[in-house]
């Protein structure tokens, strides 16, 4: 079985986040975090593609970004992630791009097996059925 827990702030996420991840981790299942941000449209891909190449140059994060820190950092504080992903903080430079407006990130969780968050750009229905 997979979970797919959606989270789209710091500010209004973490009982989504902790429901979403007691139930992943009493079931041992599969378990993805995703935050969709406000779509782009396709006249704008190029300019934010070179904006996010500047953006990395300046070592400045994407917008979504601290969301998944944030969340990153509650499952550290909760035990979900193992104690060695705890000392290397949040592997935001390993978030892999892996389509047009996507970029992930694998974990190696404690509770579970199988953890991956998401960042992803578009209409929130359409990127979950994705």
């Amino acid at each position: 079985m997979k979970i797919l827990i959606a989270i789209s702030s710091k500010e209004y996420s973490g009982p989504t986040l902790d429901v979403g991840m007691n139930i992943a981790r009493a079931i041992q299942s599969s378990t993805t975090i995703v935050d969709v941000g406000q779509k782009i449209s396709e006249f704008s891909l190029k300019d934010v593609s070179m904006a996010n190449e500047v953006m990395e140059s300046w070592d400045i994060d994407r917008p979504g970004v601290d969301v998944l820190e944030w969340a990153y950092n509650y499952l550290s504080e909760n035990q979900f992630i193992e104690e060695q992903a705890l000392k290397d903080g949040f592997p935001k430079n390993v978030l892999i791009e892996s389509g047009t407006g996507r970029a992930e990130v694998l974990l190696k969780g404690s509770a579970l097996e199988n953890l991956s968050m998401i960042l992803r750009n578009g209409d929130i229905i359409k990127e979950f059925k994705g």
